[in-house]
């Protein structure tokens, strides 16, 4: 970007990420910068005041186009058979967050197994799919996933650069896009610490439930202080997501967003119009049109 600026090329700044406004810090300057919607770019405007608004274009982000698309769909059954799982079952997604972002991760996906196992014990309906984060997965999982073996399940995600846990030299390959669209296409329910695994599932009309209770830890890090964080003021409002506030009422909460997902509906269509500029499928239209502009 600097290189650029000494050599007269104009240069443009993609806001990679729903948070990455409040909780980033700006190195360098660009002639124009891209937001995922009106929303950011009044964030922009609030946290930097000294960009001048005419160069915030909202694009919408390119990330949730695959939602969108019948090449990175795969039919259940022949999804499922991928895994080795029963196409009779029913499945709850669990997204596991980078060890920094949230620690405890592991605890939590067996809380959410303990409680499948006890809605089961009435009819053996549900099993539980695991997607770790990419290129950080904490290693803790590793307990979880042998003690609840019969019901738990993990789909690794096919990303390259995940030897080394350096965020700037990993991707996803085009047959993870798939792998992420469809875990979540046929999944009932996503389960997750405040991910934006929510904005996604919102895409696929599929509920979420937020973890939001405490647990003791050696770690300088506390749920309710990730959720205070600026970026959640966007859903305060208009209820997106089922909470899981209490330890002893989980199953209770997956029972309530299994049985009632319509209960989030409004509120997911809410933010998802509020996050990203709409029609997704215009995305890289308004992108290639800005720079050729």
């Amino acid at each position: 970007m600097l290189a650029a600026k000494d050599l007269g090329i104009k240069t443009t700044c993609f806001i990679h990420s729903w948070d990455n406004i409040p909780k980033g810090v700006q190195l360098v300057k660009a002639d124009q910068y891209f937001v995922w919607s009106d929303y950011m770019k009044q964030e922009m405007i609030d946290h930097y005041p000294f960009i001048n608004p005419k160069t915030i274009k909202v694009t919408g982000t390119p990330q949730f186009i695959p939602y969108f698309k019948e090449e990175y769909r795969i039919e259940r059954k022949q999804f499922l058979s991928q895994f080795d799982l029963d196409t009779d079952k029913k499945y709850i997604l669990f997204s596991g967050n980078d060890k920094t972002s949230s620690p405890n991760d592991p605890i939590y996906l067996a809380d959410v197994c303990k409680a499948v196992m006890q809605i089961n014990q009435k009819e053996d309906v549900y099993r539980v799919l695991f997607r770790p984060n990419p290129i950080d997965r904490n290693e803790g999982f590793d307990k979880p996933l042998q003690k609840y073996a019969t019901i738990l399940t993990e789909i690794k995600p096919e990303w390259f650069g995940t030897a080394t846990f350096l965020w700037n030299q990993g991707g996803p390959s085009k047959k993870d896009v798939s792998l992420l669209v469809n875990t979540i296409l046929h999944s009932k329910l996503i389960i997750n610490v405040g991910s934006t695994m929510a904005i996604d599932a919102s895409f696929l009309r599929k509920p979420t439930c937020y973890i939001r209770y405490e647990l003791k830890n050696n770690y300088n890090w506390s749920v309710e202080r990730a959720y205070n964080y600026i970026h959640f003021k966007i859903i305060k409002d208009i209820h997106p997501v089922f909470w899981i506030k209490d330890r002893n009422q989980i199953e209770k909460v997956l029972k309530n967003a299994l049985e009632n997902p319509e209960k989030t509906e409004k509120g997911r269509q809410q933010w998802v119009a509020r996050v990203t500029k709409l029609p997704i499928d215009k995305t890289i239209e308004r992108m290639w049109n800005h720079l050729i502009n």
